[in-house]
Parts: C-alpha cells; structure tokens; sequence
C-alpha cells in the first residue's frame, strides 16, 4: 500500500526444514501516519455531515456531502448509496440509479446497492429489470430482508408459492 515503508530482507528456506521471518507492516515515518489518520477523520466526518443532513431532510445539502466525501475517497461505495438515497427521496430517479450503478461499479458485491436499484426498478413499473437485481442481492446477503420483499414482489405472478416463502423470510428477518 502506498506510503508504507519498505527494507529487503533475505530469508534462506531449506528443504525438510523450518525457518520463521517475521514481516512488519509499518507507516513509513510518523508524517505519513498523521496524514492518514487526518484523511480518515476528514472522510468519517464528511460522510456524518452528509448523514445528519439526509437525516434532517436536507438532500441537496446531503448529496454534496457525501460528493466531498467520494473527492477525499472515490471509492465510497456507501457514499454512492447515501446520494442515490437522497436522489430518490427527491424523486430524481435518473440520478439515484446512476448512484447506485455507480456504487455496485466501485463494490460489485453491495448488496444495498443492488436492492436500492431494484426498488427503483420495481417502484417504476420495470419489474423484469428488478428481479436480477435483487436475486443477486439475496445470494450477496441472504439475511437482507428488503431483498426478500421486493424478490417476493416479482414473483407474486409467476411463482406465487416461491414469492410466498421470500415474503415468509422478509417477515423473519424483520422481527
């Protein structure tokens, strides 16, 4: 990773026998561990502003929070999911889905964001579209309950026994 120091070291391994070497992984000086923990606390407290403002109601505000946040760290996947959050609660659809398809880009297996797009889907009459979705959310995190909802919610048509057992797990889960 960058910014960790590193010294070569030479380990001589014979055949039948043990040899042990301890590897360390350090901070290459002080400097660079302060600027770290100083970036990690500027992302930790951008995204609980962007929270706190969501929270409160407030998506514009919560939406270039979290945006701040993705510019300290890009791959933010939950940042990603936080500002389609807000998007669809402005009811800017569009938005939200290139959030969440933004956050499964940078974390192919978030679960959350694969269930946010498929509400979507499912929410805007595109039904087809969300049943993937949210099978590949259930196999992600088989205990996420709103994926079990909407999974049941695509199959009342076609598979109504096996939308019944997605709803019976929904229920379990919620309790």
């Amino acid at each position: 990773k960058d910014k960790l120091g590193s010294a070569p070291a030479t380990v001589t391994v014979r055949a039948n026998s043990t040899q042990e070497a301890n590897l360390v992984l350090a901070m290459a000086s002080a400097a660079a561990a302060k600027e770290a923990q100083a970036k990690n606390a500027a992302i930790q407290k951008t995204f609980d502003e962007g929270v706190q403002l969501s929270n409160a109601g407030n998506h514009d505000a919560a939406i270039a929070k979290f945006q701040e946040a993705i510019g300290i760290i890009p791959t933010c996947y939950n940042c990603y999911n936080n500002i389609a959050f807000s998007y669809t609660a402005k009811k800017d659809m569009a938005n939200a889905e290139a959030a969440y398809k933004k956050s499964i880009e940078v974390k192919a297996d978030d679960a959350a964001a694969y269930v946010g797009l498929a509400g979507i889907y499912f929410n805007t009459g595109k039904a087809a579209d969300a049943k993937p979705l949210v099978e590949k959310a259930v196999s992600i995190d088989p205990s996420n309950a709103d994926a079990h909802y909407i999974y049941g919610m695509t199959l009342v048509s076609e598979d109504p026994a096996k939308a019944k057992s997605h709803f019976e797990e929904f229920v379990k889960l919620e309790i």
